[in-house]
């Protein structure tokens, strides 16, 4: 810990893989969330950097083509790529940010039902980039979904298919607590772009 520096976490992919530096990391993360979560100013732009931070940890490189932000069509804040470095890369994760200071009650509300709208337009809309760049095989669809202030990062198991998928109406996979991460083992058994792209593999391969 003596040699903890927060540029590691911010540039090092899989930083919480690194028992040497994820503690801090965290630490450096919990401390900035309590610090900003108060603030009546507090916004999704509060919310962005710590997605970032965490996504880069799990093995994502947010640098170059692993990950896109908000765009057109509209698919939430950020797109998780399966061979994002290649031309048939194809989405795997769907992200919708809120501010910090959203509570649960309200993650429940508009939040869920927008991840909801972004997952069904993935996996039905006919817009060519949509049908070249979604996860479709024989007509099954692979996606999962992630909603998140920063602090609580609920993924709903892309796995459950298309049926199960649409709408998000059953409990998450997962509900990770940043200020507590006592879980992490489980998010990154789920996120991290080892094990999501092991997955994806695993249902391209039917």
């Amino acid at each position: 810990m003596e040699d903890f520096c927060p540029t590691d976490v911010v540039f090092r992919l899989n930083w919480l893989r690194c028992a040497d530096i994820a503690p801090g990391g965290i630490k450096l993360l919990q401390e900035w969330i309590q610090e900003q979560k108060p603030k009546k100013s507090c916004s999704e732009a509060d919310t962005k950097p710590i997605i970032e931070v965490i996504l880069r940890g799990l093995g994502w490189d947010t640098l170059r083509g692993d990950v896109a932000r908000e765009g057109v069509p509209e698919l939430g804040d950020f797109h998780l790529y399966y061979k994002g470095d290649q031309e048939d890369r194809r989405i795997a994760v769907l992200i919708e940010a809120e501010r910090l200071n959203c509570e649960p009650k309200e993650l429940k509300g508009k939040p869920l039902r927008q991840l909801s709208d972004y997952v069904t337009k993935l996996a039905t809309d006919p817009d060519p980039w949509i049908l070249r760049h979604r996860l479709d095989c024989g007509g099954k669809i692979l996606v999962y979904g992630v909603l998140t202030n920063g602090q609580l990062w609920w993924i709903y198991d892309g796995l459950k298919g298309l049926n199960d998928i649409l709408p998000l109406a059953y409990p998450p996979a997962l509900k990770f607590d940043l200020l507590k991460a006592d879980d992490l083992g489980n998010l990154l058994s789920l996120l991290s772009k080892e094990q999501v792209c092991a997955r994806v593999e695993k249902f391209l391969k039917g």
